[in-house]
């Protein structure tokens, strides 16, 4: 695909997202679904303890409040959030309600001299999102971080799962984007209507 399609498909997709979260009462609607099946999901992998989720912008769904809710739960788990040098790969640092934060990339807030956590699970936000023979790929805005991370934490023993959050609407057809060889594939996918696992993939462990 011609590289300005995709960069005419995401500019068209942050669009109709940021206007569909305009409607309040109807994404705030949408929010709460995803966090039904965000449950769904940690039920299913219960040893999860550490989770690296994202600072919702420009329409992301915030997923803040219901894994705040599961941390609070258990003293041993916690929580991380991304922070951001150009063109490197993300680390994750702990974060809590009470956690200082300061402007990074982008004016993305991210924890201020909290400790790395290495996650078990990361959330990423999915601008679009594909899924063909039943593996799902996520379309987020070019920059490349995630597919970084992922390309460093495949070396490890035990990476992290890695689940996608997306409106079940902006899934993506193969005529609308082709997935290439430096996309990362997903664990799993989430949206307002169901939690889909990946090929292969066992959630219950």
């Amino acid at each position: 695909m011609n590289p300005n399609n995709i960069q005419q498909l995401r500019k068209e997709l942050l669009e109709q997202r940021q206007s569909l979260a305009h409607d309040t009462a109807l994404y705030n609607s949408i929010v709460l679904q995803i966090h039904e099946h965000v449950l769904i999901a940690l039920n299913a992998l219960s040893h999860i303890q550490t989770i690296a989720l994202y600072w919702p912008i420009r329409g992301e769904p915030d997923i803040r409040a219901v894994l705040i809710d599961w941390c609070c739960q258990n003293p041993k788990r916690r929580l991380a959030l991304p922070i951001t040098k150009k063109n490197q790969p993300l680390t994750f640092h702990e974060w809590a309600l009470d956690t200082e934060m300061k402007p990074g990339l982008a004016n993305i807030p991210e924890p201020f001299q909290t400790p790395v956590i290495e996650p078990d699970l990361i959330f990423a936000p999915c601008l679009g999102w594909q899924g063909f023979d039943q593996r799902f790929w996520r379309l987020g805005y070019g920059g490349g971080y995630y597919d970084r991370s992922f390309a460093d934490f495949a070396l490890v023993t035990n990476p992290p799962i890695f689940l996608g959050i997306g409106l079940e609407e902006f899934e993506l057809s193969p005529v609308q984007w082709q997935t290439q060889p430096h996309d990362i594939a997903l664990d799993g996918i989430i949206t307002e209507k169901n939690s889909r696992y990946s090929k292969g993939f066992v959630p219950h462990q």
